[in-house]
């Protein structure tokens, strides 16, 4: 059914009850939520349908409804991995890792309102990993 749920943090190591955020995630083929790609303070989620298309959602703060209506963000067909990390170039900006399909790693810096700088090719051979993103 590809009901997504959230588990709120308590502050101490555990969780709260699950928030049931929505049904029809299952025609996503990613779902990453690490980082706030929009620079307000609020945890945002990166989802991508299987014709690449990446979609935000944008964190709210509220919890009875996290996250905004999606945005299309770009496309990211030719990646077969994709990390949200936060912020690495310590730009103040969450970033964003992609390995495409030859193994090359990318990153993609973000600006602070959803959308990222141009690519910055970082490395070659991470097709040897399994466990990526």
């Amino acid at each position: 059914t590809g009901t997504l749920r959230v588990y709120p943090g308590r502050g101490n190591g555990g969780f709260n009850a699950p928030i049931t955020i929505g049904t029809g995630w299952g025609a996503f083929t990613m779902v990453r939520g690490h980082g706030d790609f929009t620079n307000d303070g609020k945890a945002d989620v990166f989802a991508r349908k299987s014709d690449g298309k990446t979609y935000l959602y944008k964190g709210t703060g509220v919890a009875s409804k996290p996250f905004a209506a999606p945005v299309l963000v770009g496309a990211f067909g030719s990646m077969n991995a994709i990390v949200t990390t936060g912020d690495v170039n310590s730009d103040g900006h969450a970033d964003v890792f992609t390995r495409d399909t030859a193994g090359k790693l990318w990153l993609y810096p973000g600006k602070g309102n959803g959308g990222f700088n141009a690519r910055v090719a970082m490395g070659t051979g991470w097709q040897a990993y399994n466990l990526f993103g």
